[in-house]
């Protein structure tokens, strides 16, 4: 189990960072300062020694012997972080321990965690995985994955969600509506459908019926949130093809795509191959929002407040 070594106190509502003084961890931190800023929260800075590293017999070393790198680290970090939000807003803190579980036990405690994605060779993600991804799929709460050249964007919040089932699709939509009213945004809704190559004589004829009949059926699983943010602009695209490059496509300029991690058999640890290759791959920030009941504590995340809220009647057809 990890274990704090030294702390400045966060607060709830704070958005939780993963430091480790990569390319992608600036980014993370650029991102979380400009989100904490937009919403006025605090933004919370969290290293990690892990406690699993390879060590040489001959050079044996504690990870207490890693932490004035790790202070080092961390004070770098929040001055990239006051250059943004006020430095009384910016706290941090140094953890041994196992480093996915770590970062999975802080997004529990988190408003939003965010995580950096530095820049690496496919051979390099092949032999040391991705911490991210780790975390992403066993998280409490929701996880936003930035890649290393990410730029705060210059006009409105553009969101891009993944829908992928109609029926179960109102945690993640609300979410979406939310992060676009406080920012003053817009949100693109994309679902996607495809048929094995094998069945693409047969499913030509269908493509206009199917994609209307998924149309409706997204349409009718989104319209009692998005009665409950009718100032958000909205769009709504049923698209034909493979998932992840489809959504890869649509978020090629957007601002941040949003993916839902659908519940599983097992409490925890699963994430689809979709999610993988964009969290992976993704051009743009992406964030994984965990099954409503993931969290024992809902009571800092906005996807948990959904069913508290009682929605007026349907609104009208979302646009092409």
């Amino acid at each position: 189990m990890s274990h704090e070594t030294d702390q400045t106190t966060s607060t709830p509502g704070t958005i939780w960072v993963g430091v480790d003084g990569s390319s992608g961890s600036h980014a993370a931190v650029r991102y979380a300062a400009h989100a904490a800023q937009a919403l006025d929260l605090g933004v919370h800075l969290l290293h990690v020694i892990p406690i699993d590293m390879a060590m040489s017999p001959m050079f044996p070393l504690v990870p207490e012997d890693m932490e004035p790198v790790a202070h080092r680290l961390l004070a770098e970090a929040s001055q990239r972080a006051a250059e943004i939000v006020p430095a009384d807003r910016v706290t941090s803190s140094l953890h041994h321990g196992q480093r996915t579980r770590s970062l999975v036990e802080a997004s529990g405690r988190a408003r939003l965690l965010v995580l950096g994605r530095a820049r690496r060779s496919t051979v390099e993600r092949l032999l040391t995985g991705s911490v991210a991804t780790g975390v992403a799929a066993r998280s409490d709460g929701c996880v936003v994955v930035v890649p290393a050249d990410w730029q705060a964007p210059d006009e409105q919040l553009h969101v891009v969600v993944g829908v992928k089932d109609p029926e179960h699709c109102a945690d993640l939509a609300l979410r979406a509506v939310r992060l676009a009213a406080d920012r003053g945004g817009r949100v693109t809704f994309v679902h996607v459908w495809d048929l094995p190559w094998q069945y693409d004589d047969q499913s030509s004829s269908l493509d206009r019926e199917w994609t209307e009949r998924a149309r409706a059926a997204v349409d009718a699983g989104l319209q009692e949130v998005l009665a409950l943010h009718r100032d958000v602009p909205v769009q709504l695209r049923v698209l034909r093809g493979q998932a992840a490059r489809v959504l890869q496509d649509q978020a090629a300029t957007a601002d941040l795509l949003l993916l839902a991690r659908r519940g599983h058999l097992l409490p925890r640890g699963h994430l689809g191959g979709t999610a993988r290759a964009l969290l992976r791959e993704g051009t743009c920030p992406v964030e994984v929002v965990p099954p409503a009941d993931a969290s024992s504590d809902g009571g800092d995340l906005v996807v948990e407040e959904g069913g508290q809220e009682t929605a007026p009647g349907r609104g009208a057809p979302l646009p092409v």
